[in-house]
């Protein structure tokens, strides 16, 4: 089991959950999350997210990890999450503790 927080991440059921609430996602929404989760407070750069979630075939030319991340962070405010994944401009992504 993966947590941060109150964010919970069963890797043998691909199940998450925010407070004990599922939170629905897409196998690879799931992936993304569930590469953050396995470094949290470390900056996984946009290549290494590509690498771990498409695969090393994956064209690095699109914004496909922008839009992930993008739907990753709506779904997880849907249930009430406060902001968990940072942007580290030029660097990457960071998922993080809530502050307070």
């Amino acid at each position: 089991m993966l947590r941060l927080s109150e964010l919970t991440l069963d890797p043998a059921t691909q199940v998450v959950r925010w407070r004990g609430d599922a939170i629905e996602l897409t196998a690879r929404d799931y992936r993304v999350l569930e590469t953050l989760m396995r470094h949290p407070g470390w900056v996984v750069s946009r290549e290494a997210m590509i690498e771990s979630v498409w695969g090393f075939g994956c064209s690095d030319s699109s914004n496909l990890v922008e839009v992930y991340i993008r739907r990753l962070r709506r779904k997880l405010e849907e249930h009430g999450a406060p902001p968990l994944i940072l942007t580290v401009r030029g660097a990457g992504y960071r998922l993080q503790e809530p502050e307070g």
